[in-house]
């Protein structure tokens, strides 16, 4: 019988994907901000908070389900990368019968190779922890509980505390995979000494803590856009988000907590949640392709044009009506492709799997 999965963390999927799409609106519009109080400045900017978070969330939920895997999944990996492969490709051919004069030989052929020319960040990066998963989890197996946390605290202050409060370059920026990969070690600890019952009967304290990080963040914005229009440093119209990217310690901690929260949430097996949640990798590259991005946020949205209105809740709400379209799109494409997909990823991997025997038995002769 196959194991059904609960639905809360499927929901706060969902979930992170609506925050990550209002993030994108906020980041991806050309914001004029005429005449525009300095409150409703910030309040738009800060909705920029669900961008990072989404991202945060997604690898959380990712470490605590595979972080206990002994066996390499190879079937999971060439899905992915047919999914990936197939939302590539298709838009590429829609931008060649409308948008031809946009391409170019690099658009192209980041196009063709998606991961391999970075056409998704979080794609190229997921797709490379994954393939490597299976050691990062023989090593969490042998830490012990001190050697763990020591790990996780030296990692939270190089990667997160001295790169956004000291800029320090050699951390990279929160968009790389050193970033991601602390995240799944924070997962998997997560998963091996469960935390998630040690917060069972503490839910009031998750949700305290989140609102904190909550406020720190938006006292951050608030902070930065008041210098700037004191002219006391340099104006930048992206200084506002120096302290909430993806290297941000308020960002990693309030995606931990929120995920521990829903974590302690009960909601059994919903087909309809499940469902959805099956369709947000697909949600995630439709709106973040290079090549549809710019029509999606400046010829279809066009939020600056209500700028000066109710900003807030039309953000959230296109983001909501975003999220149910190119849902609905994806369900579309696993409904029509789904036999197609199967023999594709069964062949490919049949042949991986005979290249991976081969391999293991002349390094076993060695």
């Amino acid at each position: 019988m196959k194991k059904t999965r609960d639905s809360n963390l499927e929901l706060l999927r969902i979930i992170s994907i609506v925050l990550i799409i209002i993030g994108h609106v906020t980041w991806e519009t050309n914001w004029h901000f005429n005449h525009i109080g300095m409150g409703h400045l910030n309040g738009i900017e800060s909705l920029w908070i669900g961008g990072k978070l989404g991202v945060n969330i997604f690898a959380l939920i990712s470490a605590y389900f595979i972080s206990t895997r002994t066996k390499f999944k190879v079937e999971s990996i060439v899905k992915l990368w047919v999914e990936v492969l197939f939302y590539s490709w298709v838009i590429l051919a829609i931008s060649f019968i409308f948008r031809f004069h946009t391409l170019n030989a690099h658009n192209i052929l980041k196009s063709f190779l998606p991961i391999s020319f970075n056409g998704y960040w979080f794609i190229t990066v997921y797709f490379f922890i994954y393939l490597i998963h299976p050691v990062l989890n023989q090593l969490i197996k042998v830490l012990d509980k001190k050697k763990y946390l020591f790990l996780l605290l030296v990692g939270f202050m190089y990667l997160f505390v001295f790169a956004t409060f000291f800029r320090n370059n050699t951390a990279g920026s929160g968009d790389t995979w050193i970033t991601l990969v602390y995240v799944y070690f924070l997962g998997a600890y997560i998963r091996k000494y469960d935390l998630v019952s040690y917060f069972k009967d503490k839910k009031v304290w998750l949700v305290i803590g989140i609102g904190i990080q909550l406020v720190l963040m938006v006292m951050s914005i608030i902070a930065i856009n008041y210098v700037q229009a004191k002219e006391i440093m340099g104006f930048n119209p992206r200084h506002y988000a120096v302290l909430i990217m993806g290297n941000s310690p308020f960002q990693l901690i309030m995606s931990t907590l929120v995920f521990l929260l829903f974590a302690n949430i009960r909601i059994k097996h919903n087909k309809l949640i499940n469902l959805y949640a099956s369709a947000t990798l697909g949600v995630y590259m439709m709106h973040t392709n290079y090549l549809t991005k710019d029509i999606i946020f400046d010829d279809i949205v066009k939020m600056q044009r209500f700028e000066n209105s109710y900003t807030i809740i039309l953000e959230i709400a296109v983001a909501l009506v975003l999220y149910f379209i190119l849902a609905n799109i994806d369900l579309l494409r696993q409904k029509s492709f789904n036999k197609v997909e199967v023999k594709i990823v069964n062949k490919i991997s049949k042949q991986l799997d005979r290249i991976n025997v081969i391999f293991t038995n002349y390094v076993n002769k060695k």
